[in-house]
C-alpha cells in the first residue's frame, strides 16, 4: 500500500505521463508507389515491317519465381532485396510479353501463327534495378527460337541496361522501360534476320 506522502507525487507523476502515452499511436503506414513501364517509341505499323512478313508463333513466356510485383533491388551479386513500397502494375512478365508482342507483330510485322512457322520461346531472368557496379535498370532474358521442324535456329542471352539518375520511383520505372525496349529491339532484330 502507498502511504500518504507518496501518494500526491504518484498522482503528479501518472498525471504527466498519461498524455505522453495517449500519444502514442503508431505512424502511418507508408504509401505503395505502383508503377510501370512503357512500350516505347510510337512507330507506325509499316515503319519497320520487313519486306517479307514471316509468321511466327510466340508459343511460351515465363519468368523466374523471384520477380513478382515488388521492385527488386540488386544491392551485390549475391544478394536481392525487395521492395514492399514500389510495386509494379503487372507482373514484369505479362509487360516483356507485351513490349515483345508490340515490337514484333504491330511494328516489324511479323504474322501471328498457330501453325507450322517458327516458334519463339522466351524466359525473362532478370528485371531489376541494380547497384552494383553502378545504378541501373537491368533487364535480361534467354530467347530460343526453332524453326517449323524443331530445329534450333538460336538460343541467345539478351540484356539491356539503363542509368538511373535519382531514386524516385516514376524515374527508376523509367530507365526500365529503357533497357526493357533495348531488350525487345535487339531480340526483333535478331528474329527479322532468320
Amino acid at each position: 500500500m502507498i502511504s500518504n506522502r507518496l501518494r500526491a507525487p504518484a498522482a503528479l507523476l501518472l498525471l504527466f505521463s498519461l498524455p505522453a502515452c495517449l500519444d502514442l499511436k503508431p505512424a502511418p503506414a507508408p504509401v505503395v508507389r505502383w508503377i510501370t513501364v512503357s512500350d516505347g517509341p510510337e512507330r507506325r505499323a509499316g515503319d519497320l515491317a520487313p519486306p517479307v512478313t514471316p509468321a511466327l508463333r510466340f508459343d511460351r513466356m515465363t519468368g523466374s519465381d523471384a520477380i513478382g510485383e515488388s521492385l527488386m533491388r540488386r544491392s551485390s551479386d549475391f544478394e536481392v532485396q525487395f521492395d514492399e513500397q514500389v510495386r509494379w502494375v503487372e507482373s514484369p512478365v505479362n509487360m516483356v510479353r507485351r513490349s515483345l508482342e508490340n515490337e514484333l507483330f504491330r511494328r516489324r510485322g511479323f504474322m501471328r501463327s498457330s501453325g507450322a512457322a517458327n516458334f519463339l520461346y522466351v524466359e525473362l531472368t532478370a528485371f531489376e534495378e541494380t547497384f552494383v557496379p553502378r545504378r541501373e535498370a537491368f533487364v535480361s532474358l534467354v530467347a530460343q527460337c526453332y524453326d517449323e521442324s524443331g530445329k534450333a535456329l538460336f538460343e541467345k542471352t539478351i540484356e539491356g541496361r539503363s542509368a538511373i539518375t535519382d531514386g524516385d520511383p516514376a524515374l527508376v520505372a523509367k530507365a526500365m522501360s529503357t533497357a526493357l525496349q533495348s531488350v525487345v529491339t535487339e531480340l526483333s532484330d535478331l528474329l527479322s534476320i532468320q
